[in-house]
């Protein structure tokens, strides 16, 4: 097994562009927040991004960290990360979202295993990709990407690059993880998406900086009830 960690990141989202490139916190992006948190991991970290020109500052701060870059197809995400695993010789990605400013590295310890098509936390039946949280990662093998490939040209699951996986979870071998008990059953929203969700995530960050404590539990800490009313409104109105 040859893992390494690919980070999904452009500048062209459609609610909030350039959400991963705008200062974040004491002009630091939330990229490079991730890239400075991935980097203890010890693992080849590449950020996976599009041939478009209005993508070059990314591929500036994947340079500043030493990370590694790679540009391919802006609309066919799957493609992208088929072309860049096959680049670096990876078998295994860690996949990242850059929209993830909270994101947890002690559980990406959990999901890394062996023999498996796909490794996540799951809730009930639910990859923790597609909650609100923004706290998980999740492991895939390349064959079981390239074998989407191959069973479908849907641009659905071009544009979403696992989710065939846990729509058609009996043709892959799948290991779901329990999530943090202190998940569950909360309505909380800490991904990046819309402006709201930017200023609430920078409010979180500022206080937990103050603070010097991120663990999760830190996290929601923070998290008063004014704040807890907008994540609510965010999540009404955003699906995942």
């Amino acid at each position: 097994m040859k893992i390494g960690i690919i980070i999904q990141a452009r500048n062209g989202s459609t609610r909030l562009p350039k959400k991963v490139t705008l200062p974040f916190y004491n002009n630091q992006t939330i990229l490079e927040i991730i890239l400075i948190k991935l980097k203890k991991l010890s693992l080849p970290i590449v950020i996976a991004t599009t041939t478009n020109p209005e993508d070059d500052n990314i591929s500036l701060i994947a340079k500043k960290e030493k990370a590694y870059v790679f540009r391919g197809s802006e609309n066919n995400v799957l493609k992208r990360f088929i072309d860049c695993s096959h680049k670096f010789n990876f078998s295994h990605i860690i996949r990242v979202c850059a929209d993830n400013p909270f994101l947890d590295i002690e559980l990406i310890s959990e999901i890394i295993q062996k023999d498996v098509d796909y490794s996540t936390h799951f809730f009930k039946n639910k990859a923790s990709i597609k909650t609100h949280w923004g706290i998980f990662s999740e492991f895939v093998s390349l064959n079981a990407l390239k074998k989407i490939n191959l069973l479908t040209n849907a641009k659905i699951f071009q544009e979403h690059v696992t989710n065939y996986i846990y729509e058609n979870q009996n043709e892959f071998k799948i290991s779901k993880l329990n999530p943090p008990k202190i998940c569950i059953n909360k309505n909380i929203r800490l991904t990046v998406d819309t402006k709201n969700d930017f200023e609430i995530a920078k409010k979180i960050y500022q206080l937990c900086i103050q603070k010097n404590k991120f663990k999760l539990e830190h996290i929601i800490n923070c998290i008063n009830q004014d704040i807890k009313q907008k994540m609510i409104h965010e999540i009404k109105n955003n699906n995942k």
